[in-house]
């Protein structure tokens, strides 16, 4: 009994005997995922990886979470990811690395994943390892922090390439959305100088770039600079697929239909009701999957100014890209 008289016996609280209960759950499940993992290895994946990949705040995670919905896929949304990993040095999302590169980190988190490895922090564990040993499995990547280093990524565990692209003035605002851009900056300047020490890529336009000052230009030289250096290796990979954000607002099931038989998937009823439920309806937080996409497409047309997209626009056009080149492409929703 507590001194005001009341017990704390957590057979009395069933959230606390739950919370207990959970926790011990977790440190067996922890306690166990080595011999777990070493059974897994006698489990591994079937068939090509796929890998998808793009600017941060581009879509990847709707897009990803919904091929991880397919029969006989098990998904990996941002294996690299710091709040997951518990690893603290930011510069996760400001590096390069070139082909024939080493990155520690990257290749320890990627190869975990690719391995269909279980991860200890994984939402569902016991489901993972059931999908894992019910029959024949692929894995999904989704992953972010390895966009500029999509090459390396492609030739080390050679998977299916699927780049996605979406309109900088988007990802911009929506960093902004998410009050990431007091590190955007930092974030800037590592990419710049692993570039210049690296492959250099950036080397004709690392002053434009390093002109950027407000946080949509900050925001705006990070997307020009990582889509600069993959556009370059795409032009070495035709077989990568590139598919563009707005395209699959105007048409999800199509468009998601269409992914799932280029990429050797099975469209299910199930699949095409999820699709249809998370398209068709929002909700809160930054890093939600579920959108209404006839909204999502051009929603940074009705909500920036003019000199907002303007500040986008001078970083993006002062570099050489094959996206959204057309005086169309930057008005904002008074001027279409």
């Amino acid at each position: 009994m507590s001194d005001s008289g009341e017990s704390t016996d957590s057979t009395e609280d069933p959230r606390l005997a739950q919370r207990l209960f959970h926790g011990g759950l977790r440190r067996a499940w922890a306690a166990a995922l080595p011999v777990v993992n070493l059974a897994i290895r006698c489990r591994a994946p079937s068939g090509r990886p796929i890998f998808v990949t793009g600017n941060g705040r581009s879509g990847t995670s709707w897009i990803g979470e919904t091929l991880g919905k397919a029969p006989g896929v098990v998904y990996y949304r941002e294996p690299c990811n710091l709040p997951t990993t518990e690893h603290s040095d930011d510069t996760v999302w400001a590096r390069y690395v070139p082909p024939g590169g080493r990155d520690t980190f990257f290749e320890s988190r990627l190869g975990r994943s690719f391995r269909g490895l279980v991860e200890e922090h994984d939402p569902a564990p016991f489901r993972a390892l059931a999908r894992r040993w019910s029959g024949p499995y692929r894995v999904v990547v989704k992953e972010v922090a390895t966009f500029p280093s999509v090459e390396w990524v492609a030739l080390r565990w050679k998977p299916e390439v699927l780049l996605v692209v979406r309109h900088p003035c988007a990802c911009a605002l929506s960093v902004g959305n998410a009050a990431m851009d007091r590190t955007e900056h930092a974030r800037l300047t590592h990419l710049l100088e692993d570039d210049r020490r690296k492959e250099n890529h950036l080397g004709r336009y690392r002053e434009h770039l390093r002109s950027a000052r407000t946080p949509l230009e900050v925001s705006a030289a990070i997307w020009s600079a990582k889509s600069v250096i993959v556009a370059e290796a795409h032009v070495r990979h035709g077989d990568w697929r590139l598919v563009h954000y707005e395209d699959i607002c105007d048409d999800p099931l199509g468009s998601f239909r269409s992914l799932y038989a280029a990429l050797g998937l099975s469209w299910t009823p199930e699949v095409e009701s999820w699709v249809k439920k998370a398209t068709s309806e929002s909700s809160e937080g930054a890093s939600s999957t579920r959108r209404v996409s006839a909204l999502q497409r051009d929603a940074w047309r009705r909500t920036m100014t003019p000199g907002q997209i303007g500040e986008v626009r001078r970083i993006v056009e002062g570099v050489d890209l094959p996206y959204f080149t057309s005086e169309a492409d930057w008005r904002s929703e008074g001027e279409t």
